[in-house]
């Protein structure tokens, strides 16, 4: 230190010094180099000035009086010049020289300074001690101290040093008394000990061969009845939709047969009857008339007027019944004949009905192709880009839009527009191809997919053009440039310079249309509904300019015109999250009349999505009839463009509504008084498989409500009623419609203020639900008895698979009645038993079944008040349990000793990839453990030991630990990306 501050003085000295004979020098050459030229100016100055006056007093006087006088005058001149200059220089030295002095001053007084500080540290003596002397004497301390500290760490590394030869020479004896132990005296011996350790590897081997050999079995059983049980379920779900699909056609067939067959042996057997009475009338006939012939022959004979008369009466009456007879076989045969024309009616009807079962099966199954092709046309690019393909629709340039806004014109309608202001064909390619690329790269990080396609609702101003003045072009090219900017910032496949605008002035064919404009103008109204209700494009609308009403103009405003009402209502039904409605911008709460809030929020795209996106959630759909009830309160310019609106709004219903797979009423609010218009949505649900309604206000009467239709939604595999407080009475109304939706894998009731009543309802159809897989009851005040219930009925339904029980007031009788009954469920694979009453004798018992649970994959027993005890008896467990993933132990009791056995059994869960241990008790030496654990866990991604009490040390052993193992330091875990390792 001594050395570098003398050297720094001197250095500092000779630095000024330096820098004053520098300063000086270039003073001195600067005055000299001035004062020569000044010298030489002033010589030639004075020379021309003498030539210039001779001559001019020759010419002018010729006098030699004048001649002289201005020699003299010109002499004195330049002497006071001279002078003054002189004078000039001499002041310039002065100050250069009183420069030089203060800083010269000033650099003694700084040495002087440096000197004091030297005197007061180092002391007088310091000044007089040999530079040599003092770096000599530095070196030596410097030696020292290194000696001293190497010394130090010595002692330390062979302290220890012996105390792990200690801890080896104990260990190495207890595993000596306990190989006496288990070998006799004679395992002392080197051989014999070495038999005995060979002898239990291999026992070992043997035995881990032979459980792998038999869960390798077992998993294969269970693979192959499986995949039988799965070609079961779907023969028989083919033949189910055959006879579904030709169910009409049979019945008729079968109906038409019989018919047949009915009529023809009626026809027979009527005619059997009839001949069989004709055969027997004319034998009684010829009987009778025989009898009556021989006994008026024998009786008349002699009197033959008598005779003849009897003959003529005999003949008569024979005339009489044939007569009859004739007229019941003239009935008879009328009756034949119009049971023959019965029966060609009935052949008739017959052919018709297997027509119509023909026309409605094919009719079906061109619905079934239409449907799956609908569904689809509101979420894939392939629809847009066929649309374009043909030239029906015409895409604006965002950058043209923008530029002809800068103009002041009006748009002009399509057929006047330019050729460079679309997206021409040869260019949609390039742009639906960089598009497609973007939508996969959104999906493969996470992201909701998006097009660079922004489709513009507003009104039209008057039926000539609806923008002659160009006002509302002016805020829309703003929102335009703001997202082109957007998309040229933005990074990967999304990182285009123009968008596609959707504008109906100039995307459509205008009046007056030639006839094959007029054409390609009606394809365009059949897929209109497409652009506002495409699920990746953005939907604009402007409601109403700034400062409207003040300038006096008064228009239709946006909810009184049709086609805005079909825009904005098809567009938050599809995807809500995707509309911009640029009225939220507004500076105060007249509608009618408003400003921007902040002008600059037009220009940046971020700043308009968070302030004009419409954050409330799903919105309520609204069924076609409702629909054309409220678009007949609306005013069309054109009246013909009413049923247009209607057929497509219902086209858009259906294929969004009524073929969608999952639909999603969550956090709507629904109250008393909306029951009845969500109800009215689901009979156009015959294709939803998921159907949430978390956090509204169902009630009992919307549990009734939903009762009522549940029935016919035969394809539901998910019920979400969780937050609507339904109560035991909501539930019991519930369960009856639950258990005839046949296809039900999933009812989710949390948080619904449910008793041991209610969990007795449902605990009832548990064993007639054969797909029920996941029951979620958490969050309800079941308690003990409401637990008992579902373990009497957990062994007739088998098949659960994830059974949620959190926060539901679980203690010690409840607990053993579910352990009792886990064992039945041999395919549980997630057991919820976060937030109850589980103490160590809870823990204990569940770990007595836990290795009868294989398929086990998630374990919460979070936020319970065990402690080491329990945890104990769980560790023992889990080696059994080979398929967990996640264990969740946080918010509990447990300290270090309960962590260290924790951590040498998790080792033998080779799949683990979660340990949360977070709000307990634990550590630096439970840290110890668990870093010691990490490197044998090859799945472990997320390890939370936050909210204990280890020390900054414990914290960076178990970050150390953990990167060395090459951990990740980010996961995706229950849906969402998170630290992997918290502490």
């Amino acid at each position: 230190v001594r050395d570098k501050e003398s050297a720094a003085t001197e250095l500092a000295g000779n630095f000024f010094s330096w820098r004053s004979s520098t300063t000086h020098g270039r003073l001195e050459r600067k005055m000299k180099e001035e004062s020569e030229a000044n010298t030489n100016s002033l010589e030639s100055l004075q020379a021309n000035l003498a030539r210039i006056k001779q001559k001019r007093i020759e010419a002018a006087l010729g006098r030699k009086s004048k001649e002289s006088m201005r020699a003299e005058l010109q002499e004195i001149f330049v002497t006071w010049r001279y002078e003054v200059t002189q004078s000039r220089w001499q002041r310039q030295s002065e100050r250069s020289e009183a420069t030089i002095a203060a800083m010269e001053a000033r650099l003694q007084s700084g040495s002087l300074a440096k000197e004091r500080q030297m005197e007061s540290v180092l002391g007088m003596e310091s000044k007089k001690m040999d530079l040599s002397r003092q770096a000599e004497v530095y070196c030596s301390w410097c030696c020292e101290a290194a000696r001293g500290r190497l010394d130090r760490e010595t002692e330390q590394r062979k302290g220890e040093i012996a105390a792990m030869e200690a801890r080896l020479a104990s260990s190495s004896l207890a595993k000596q008394e306990q190989m006496d132990a288990l070998f006799g005296a004679d395992a002392k011996n080197a051989l014999t000990g070495e038999v005995a350790k060979f002898f239990l590897t291999w026992r070992c081997k043997v035995v881990e061969r032979r459980l792998q050999f038999e869960t390798e079995r077992n998993q294969n059983m269970i693979s192959t009845m499986a995949a039988r049980l799965s070609d079961e379920s779907k023969a028989k779900q083919e033949q189910l939709e055959k006879l579904v699909i030709f169910g009409t056609k049979v019945r008729t067939c079968a109906n038409s047969e019989i018919a047949k067959l009915l009529y023809g042996w009626w026809f027979e057997a009527i005619h059997n009857r009839m001949d069989h009475e004709r055969a027997l009338f004319e034998e009684q006939l010829k009987e009778q008339r025989g009898q009556v012939y021989e006994k008026f022959r024998g009786a008349f004979a002699a009197k033959s007027t008598m005779g003849r008369m009897t003959l003529y009466f005999v003949e008569w009456r024979k005339q009489i019944i044939l007569a009859r007879h004739q007229k019941q076989v003239n009935a008879l045969e009328g009756q034949v004949a119009s049971l023959q024309g019965e029966i060609a009616v009935q052949e008739q009807a017959k052919a018709e009905a297997q027509a119509k079962a023909d026309a409605e099966a094919k009719a079906l199954e061109v619905e079934a192709e239409e449907m799956s092709t609908d569904a689809e046309l509101f979420s894939s690019l392939d629809s847009l880009r066929s649309i374009l393909d043909n030239g029906d629709v015409a895409l604006v340039k965002g950058s043209w839009l923008i530029k002809h806004t800068a103009t002041g014109a009006a748009l002009p309608r399509r057929q006047d527009m330019p050729t460079e202001a679309f997206w021409q064909p040869e260019d949609t390619g390039e742009f639906f191809d960089r598009c497609q690329d973007a939508m996969q790269e959104s999906e493969n990080n996470g992201s909701a997919p998006w097009l660079p396609i922004m489709s513009i609702s507003w009104r039209w101003l008057s039926e000539e053009h609806p923008d002659s003045e160009a006002k509302q072009l002016v805020v829309l090219s703003r929102v335009v440039a703001a997202f082109v900017s957007h998309l040229r910032r933005a990074k990967g496949h999304l990182r285009l310079l123009d968008c596609a605008v959707l504008l109906d002035w100039v995307s459509f064919y205008q009046l007056p249309r030639s006839r094959d404009e007029e054409t390609c103008f009606q394809r365009s109204m059949k897929t209109v509904h497409l652009w506002y209700g495409h699920k990746l494009v953005h939907k604009v609308m402007l409601k109403r300019l700034p400062g409207e009403r003040k300038q006096g103009q008064e228009f239709l405003s946006y909810g009184e015109r049709g086609w805005p009402t079909f825009e904005h209502t098809i567009s938050t039904m599809t995807a809500p999250e995707m509309v911009i409605d640029l009225s939220l911008l507004n500076s105060n709460n007249d509608m009618d009349d408003w400003t921007w809030k902040r002008e600059k929020d037009m220009d940046d795209w971020t700043a308009i999505k968070k302030v004009c996106s419409i954050h409330s959630g799903p919105m309520p759909p609204i069924v076609p009839d409702a629909f054309n009830a409220m678009l007949n309160k609306k005013v069309f310019t054109k009246e013909s463009d009413r049923d247009i609106v209607q057929a497509r709004y219902c086209e858009a219903f259906k294929a969004c509504i009524g073929n969608a797979e999952e639909l999603d009423l969550s956090d709507l609010n629904i109250g008393p008084s909306q029951h009845k218009a969500y109800s009215a949505v689901f009979p156009y649900c015959g294709q939803v498989r998921r159907l949430q309604l978390a956090n509204n206000r169902l009630g009992k009467q919307g549990a009734e409500d939903l009762a009522k239709h549940l029935c016919r939604l035969e394809s539901l595999e998910m019920l979400g009623l969780e937050g609507n407080g339904i109560g035991d009475e909501g539930i019991v109304l519930l369960v009856d419609a639950v258990h005839a939706s046949r296809q039900l894998t999933e009812l989710n009731v949390d948080r619904n203020q449910i008793t041991a009543v209610g969990a007795r309802c449902i605990c009832d159809i548990l064993p007639k639900c054969g797909r029920l897989k996941v029951l979620r009851l958490g969050n309800n005040n079941i308690g003990d008895q409401g637990a008992q219930q579902i373990a009497q009925r957990l062994p007739e339904a088998t098949w659960i698979e994830e059974l949620h029980l959190a926060g539901c007031s679980i203690g010690r009788p409840g607990i053993q009645h579910l352990v009792a009954s886990l064992p039945s469920c041999t395919r549980l694979t997630q057991l919820v038993l976060h937030t109850n009453s589980l103490d160590d004798v809870c823990i204990q018992s569940l770990s007595l079944v836990l290795p009868q649970c294989i398929d086990l994959s998630i374990l919460d027993v979070g936020h319970n008040v065990f402690g080491d005890p329990g945890l104990t008896h769980l560790s023992k467990a889990l080696p059994w349990c080979t398929n967990l993933k996640v264990l969740d132990l946080s918010g509990n009791l447990i300290s270090d000793d309960g962590v260290i056995r924790l951590a040498r059994a998790l080792p033998s869960g080779k799949q683990l990839s979660a340990c949360l241990l977070s709000s307990n008790q634990i550590g630096d030496v439970g840290a110890k453990g668990l870093a010691a654990a990490i490197p044998k866990l090859p799945s472990l991604e997320i390890l939370y030991v936050d909210g204990n009490v280890l020390t900054r040390n414990a914290g960076y052993m178990l970050q150390v630990a953990w990167h060395k193992a090459k951990k990740p330091d980010t996961c995706n875990f229950r849906g969402s990306t998170v630290e992997a390792i918290l502490f």
